[in-house]
């Protein structure tokens, strides 16, 4: 890994070196909004919830049948100071929930009695980030990245269950908001004045307040323009996130969740 990160570095440099010897050239936007439908093909979620190192890891999708496809709602954009600055912007949510009677353990919680309980995974993700264009002509434009990938988490089982002292409760959850500062690399390249592609990714390495993990965000797009302010894209996004966090007194949560799917949109241009 040590290794990929260096690679990284020294390819980032060379652009940057490059970049400056370039001519700028004038960029088309200065805002564009995107909405559209985020088709989710394939979810993974490994949850443990442990309290003084104790705790069962389950997989939500195969213990509980959640669903790993889905369709929701997604909005991006960015705005442009001027041809070298901008900041952009995402937001979408991923709720999952399901039901099941089957036995398993969950925190303090066990279903040994196999009483219908419901269960839910729910994220809430807003990324935000800084932009610096090194590079751009009227086919290429180059950008490095920085900003936070805020994941708001809310993972749980409700219904009549026991604990494993054998006190009766209604259930069991964990909430954790996750900002993660992360660093990115954008490339735009135009095929024809209407048509481009785009790849971004982001990664996180770091430990923050409480939570230490790793995030892989990398997100592939085609946008046609049908006039100068409409137009439709297609792409593919997949996030890989490790997580623990504190969520309590001596009790943690480690996540283990894999996103996969393609974007479906329409965009305004300005």
């Amino acid at each position: 890994m040590k290794k990929q990160y260096i690679h990284i570095v020294l390819l980032l440099s060379v652009m940057l070196s490059i970049g400056q010897l370039q001519a700028e050239e004038a960029v088309p936007d200065d805002l564009q909004l995107r909405l559209g439908a985020y088709l989710l093909a394939d979810q993974s979620t490994d949850v443990k919830l442990s309290n003084k190192g104790l705790g069962v890891t389950i997989n939500l999708q195969d213990t509980f049948e959640m669903e790993s496809a889905a369709q929701v709602l997604r909005f991006d954009g960015y705005y442009r100071f001027n041809p070298r600055h901008a900041v952009e912007f995402s937001w979408y949510r991923i709720h999952n929930t399901s039901h099941t009677d089957k036995d398993f353990s969950f925190g303090d919680v066990n279903n040994s009695n196999h009483a219908t309980l419901e269960t839910f995974f729910n994220t809430d993700i807003y990324k935000v980030n800084y932009l610096y264009s090194f590079y751009h002509t009227d086919k290429v434009e180059l950008a490095l990245g920085a900003g936070l990938h805020i994941t708001a988490l809310d993972v749980g089982v409700k219904g009549d269950v026991t604990t494993d002292n054998g006190a009766k409760v209604n259930g069991e959850s964990a909430k954790f908001t996750a900002p993660l500062p992360v660093v990115g690399f954008r490339l735009q390249y135009n095929i024809l004045p209407e048509l481009s592609v785009k790849y971004a990714v982001d990664y996180f390495f770091i430990t923050f307040d409480g939570a230490t993990g790793t995030l892989n965000d990398s997100l592939l797009t085609v946008d046609y323009r049908i006039t100068r302010h409409f137009g439709m894209g297609v792409g593919f996004n997949s996030t890989r996130m490790r997580l623990e966090a504190d969520v309590g007194d001596e009790s943690k949560l480690n996540v283990n969740h894999d996103v996969a799917g393609g974007l479906v949109y329409a965009t305004m241009n300005f």
